[in-house]
């Protein structure tokens, strides 16, 4: 978890990004290893404060490196999108379900390139 004192720090790191992968340094380990994801449950299209969203869902933001995380009800922004291969099911307040699909994608790409060879 992030420690409260942390908190805006944290946000600060996943500010502007757009996808799954984030480009700029963890706060705590400093590794670039930074991912969010957004899993819509409500599909309700709406506009607040000029931004638009798909409707009501939930949130994670997690470090791969050193496993600090948040999770959060959001709204989901329109912009979202992720071919992360996760069932809602298997998904819980700690990004692990979610990780594991990262993981499992990473090495599906990697096969792939050796296939390609």
């Amino acid at each position: 978890m992030v420690p409260a004192e942390s908190e805006e720090e944290w946000r600060e790191a996943f500010e502007g990004a757009r996808g799954l992968n984030v480009p700029h340094a963890c706060p705590f380990c400093g590794r670039k290893s930074l991912h969010q994801y957004f899993a819509l449950h409500h599909s309700q299209p709406l506009v607040q404060a000029g931004r638009s969203f798909a409707g009501r869902g939930s949130f994670w933001s997690w470090c791969s490196q050193c496993r600090r995380y948040q999770h959060a009800s959001v709204l989901v922004p329109e912009w979202w999108n992720s071919s992360l291969d996760v069932l809602d099911g298997e998904l819980t307040a700690e990004p692990g379900a979610l990780e594991e699909a990262l993981s499992v994608g990473s090495r599906q790409i990697s096969n792939e390139d050796e296939n390609c060879s």
